[in-house]
């Protein structure tokens, strides 16, 4: 990599992870180097990370989320290998009638189609992982999604919001081939456009983690909130081959508040 600014760094010949702005950190690697990225960013200003004006989270306008997130987007196309494949975890969100003036919701999906393409990205493919809408009702509280509203007025009710694996790839040819270790039976399961078998709470807990080996806790760490077996079922898809491969390298660029890493 070449000179960058970074704030600590662990580098393993199997690792590296760096603590610095992903702006930064992005525009110190080299050009067609990443075999894979897959990431969730901060879905907006949905939930707050940290108080610096630099956290993509703390975007006081869509518009300027769209700014910021389009430094991120615009370093992944260059730095990924030319028919190489970029997956995002998104969901939609909902609008309040403080912040917004209507309850509703918002095309985070979309937008972020919108922005990918835009940035020379094809929109390769997605997934939809199926949500209990029980579970967002219980911990959100949407109107729309409440017992109490639908005894008093079904008007407001909704379906709940899933979540999305958008795969984006680089234009290009790939010019070294994927031979994953799958059969056709695994292969047409993994295809199917909607994921059941999601469990929303196998993320990461601290205490849980510390007992994990440190592979593992890479690669949940570097999901923020995208699902531990969401992560795992995208890599198997995309490039699991290459994960395991000594000349593949993996890029989650937004892991959290400031951390970064590659891992091969």
């Amino acid at each position: 990599m070449q000179e960058i600014n970074i704030l600590d760094q662990v580098i393993h010949p199997e690792y590296a992870i760096y603590n610095g702005d992903s702006c930064e950190v992005l525009a110190g690697i080299p050009d067609d180097s990443v075999d894979l990225s897959i990431f969730s960013p901060p879905f907006q200003s949905l939930y707050c990370y940290s108080p610096t004006e630099r956290d993509l989270g703390n975007s006081k306008t869509p518009e300027a989320f769209n700014q910021h997130f389009g430094f991120i987007i615009n370093h992944l196309m260059r730095v990924t290998k030319p028919g190489r494949n970029c997956c995002v975890h998104v969901a939609q969100l909902a609008t309040t009638l403080t912040t917004h003036g209507y309850i509703g919701m918002e095309d985070f999906r979309g937008d972020t189609i919108k922005a990918f393409r835009e940035r020379g990205w094809v929109y390769h493919g997605e997934v939809t992982i199926d949500k209990d809408p029980q579970v967002q009702a219980i911990r959100t509280h949407a109107k729309g999604l409440l017992f109490v509203q639908l005894r008093k007025d079904a008007s407001w009710m909704r379906p709940g919001f899933a979540d999305y694996i958008l795969v984006f790839r680089k234009p290009g040819e790939n010019t070294t081939p994927i031979l994953p270790d799958i059969t056709n039976e695994e292969w047409i399961q993994w295809a199917h456009p909607v994921w059941y078998d999601i469990k929303e709470t196998e993320t990461l807990n601290a205490a849980e983690g510390a007992k994990k080996n440190l592979a593992r806790i890479l690669k949940e760490k570097t999901q923020a909130t995208l699902f531990d077996g969401l992560f795992e079922e995208t890599s198997e898809i995309t490039t699991l081959p290459e994960i395991n491969h000594e000349d593949s390298t993996v890029l989650p660029p937004l892991n959290g508040n400031k951390a970064f890493s590659l891992f091969r």
